[in-house]
C-alpha cells in the first residue's frame, strides 16, 4: 500500500491494482491480468503511486509501469530484475528514478 498527494494505491495477490482517494472512497481498479500483459499469476509484492504514474514489483522481481491515464497498457520496465521476491519499492522525492529492496 503507497498513500501519495494522488490517493492511495494498493496491490494485491491476486495481480489487482486499486486506487483509492484519501478518504478511502474506491477510484478504480486495474487487474493487470486482462491488460496487454496478459501475466496470469501475477502476485504484486509493492506499489508506488506518482503522479500520473504507478509503479509495481512483483513477485517474480519484476518492475511495471502503469501510465493512470491509459490503464489498459502497461509496460515491464524490468523483468525479474534479480533472485527472489520484490518487498519494497520506492521512487527518490525529486528524480525520476527508483529503488527496490528484498529478502537476501
Amino acid at each position: 500500500m503507497h498513500r501519495s498527494a494522488e490517493g492511495i494505491a494498493s496491490a494485491g495477490k491476486d495481480g489487482t491494482i486499486k486506487l483509492w482517494s484519501s478518504n478511502l472512497t474506491l477510484i478504480t481498479t486495474i487487474d493487470l491480468a486482462i491488460t496487454n500483459l496478459g501475466a496470469e499469476n501475477l502476485c504484486l509484492r509493492s506499489i508506488v503511486w506518482y503522479k500520473d504514474h504507478i509503479v509495481v514489483g512483483t513477485k517474480t522481481s519484476c518492475i511495471i509501469d502503469v501510465d493512470v491515464k491509459d490503464r489498459s497498457r502497461p509496460r515491464i520496465l524490468v523483468s525479474g530484475h534479480s533472485e527472489g521476491a520484490m518487498w519494497a519499492l520506492a521512487t527518490h522525492p525529486k528524480k525520476d528514478f527508483f529503488v527496490t529492496g528484498k529478502l537476501s
